[in-house]
């Protein structure tokens, strides 16, 4: 069984693509909303001053929108398959996460990406770059304005510089494989050749991506952020992928200097994927 952790602002995006990407397992949906950044929300009594008054109505306003976000989703596509656990918290949502992902084994976290907003109660969108950089799990992000397309075409880039393992790319196969998905790895360099080490981790690529149609390509666009979003304008992408790593590469370059630019310019889903020592 399949174990998904929903981070939800109680808009549904999300939570339906997991729903329709996952349709076909037995999945256990944990749904939670962290609102220790909801006590000042428009429906609670702006003139109310006793802090447990605050707390309470804010969980029970919390409580009463999880309900209606999970009977919006089944009430539309209900599916045998799939079970639901509610979960609203007053801790951070870093600190609940972490938790939840260590306590009940979480495969995958899905969570929205909002555009930039200055309204100081939207504070969601602003977390998803500390979730994907911090939480040891997948992590899959689904952007506000993304319509579910099946993943039949997904985009990987790559510097080969990442000693790869089959765990950390076992959600990625198990997705492209249901989906018979073609994958095209995107190595970003003026040139082509590669050493030894790039060739091994290459090698590995194929052997373990090669139940599906894959391709290996080349750009030599110097920015990493426009060759990835290139590439998805001119081929129809469906889905990203990228590895986040401790290690100084490609991969990591794009955390530490791309990722919030990327976030807020996708319009496809990306699945972050983790390689990190502890």
């Amino acid at each position: 069984m399949r174990k998904i952790l929903i981070l939800t602002d109680f808009s549904d995006h999300a939570f339906n693509y997991a729903a329709d990407l996952f349709k076909y397992e037995i999945c256990s949906f944990y749904i939670m909303h962290a609102y220790q950044d909801d006590s000042d929300a428009p429906e609670i009594n702006s003139e109310e001053t006793n802090l447990e008054t605050i707390l309470t109505d804010t969980a029970t306003i919390a409580k009463k929108k999880l309900e209606k976000t999970i009977k919006s989703v089944t009430s539309t596509s209900p599916n045998p398959r799939h079970s639901y656990h509610l979960i609203s918290t007053n801790h951070s949502l870093l600190e609940e996460v972490d938790h939840l992902v260590e306590e009940q084994n979480i495969d995958i976290i899905v969570m929205g990406a909002k555009e930039q907003s200055h309204h100081k109660n939207i504070t969601f969108g602003s977390h998803t770059p500390q979730v994907i950089k911090y939480v040891k799990c997948p992590v899959l992000v689904i952007p506000e304005q993304c319509d579910y397309n099946k993943p039949k075409h997904i985009l990987f880039p790559t510097h080969y510089l990442i000693p790869y393992k089959r765990r950390e790319l076992k959600l990625f196969c198990e997705i492209a494989n249901s989906y018979r998905a073609v994958i095209d790895v995107l190595y970003n360099a003026k040139s082509e050749k590669l050493s030894a080490h790039q060739k091994d981790n290459q090698r590995f690529l194929n052997e373990e991506l090669g139940k599906n149609e894959i391709h290996f390509k080349t750009s030599s666009n110097q920015n990493i952020t426009d060759a990835i979003r290139s590439y998805i304008k001119h081929n129809e992408i469906d889905m990203l992928v990228i590895v986040n790593s401790n290690h100084l590469t490609y991969e990591d370059i794009i955390f530490k200097t791309t990722l919030d630019e990327i976030i807020l310019n996708l319009d496809i889903p990306y699945l972050i994927l983790q390689n990190r020592e502890t």
